[in-house]
């Protein structure tokens, strides 16, 4: 994350769940009223409606989050939200064994 910061605010989806430490589910931005990402783009036809942002954590560490949007006003399930919040599990771990490896072909190199 230090290379890519994400704003820690509610003004978005990821914000919030860097703040919060929890998934954030926006069914729809327009009538939330502290939603401000990409404010300038409310109203576009592409603009994204439904959001959902899960946090990746390691040992109560933000990582990074993991944010899917739709197009159209359509809550995602308890199933999707539950595939998401698996996913993110999934990349942490993943994250730290290439972080590990990395360190042991330094150790080894040396």
């Amino acid at each position: 994350m230090d290379q890519n910061p994400i704003r820690q605010d509610r003004g978005s989806a990821t914000g919030r769940a860097i703040l919060e430490r929890r998934v954030v589910h926006i069914h729809d931005i327009q009538t939330d009223p502290e939603y401000r990402w990409a404010h300038d783009h409310h109203g576009d036809e592409e603009m994204h409606r439904t959001i959902l942002a899960v946090p990746m954590l390691r040992e109560n560490t933000i990582i990074g989050v993991i944010a899917i949007r739709r197009v159209k006003v359509q809550p995602f399930t308890d199933k999707q939200i539950e595939l998401l919040q698996n996913f993110a599990a999934q990349a942490v771990i993943a994250i730290e064994n290439t972080r590990l490896l990395h360190e042991l072909r330094e150790s080894l190199q040396q």
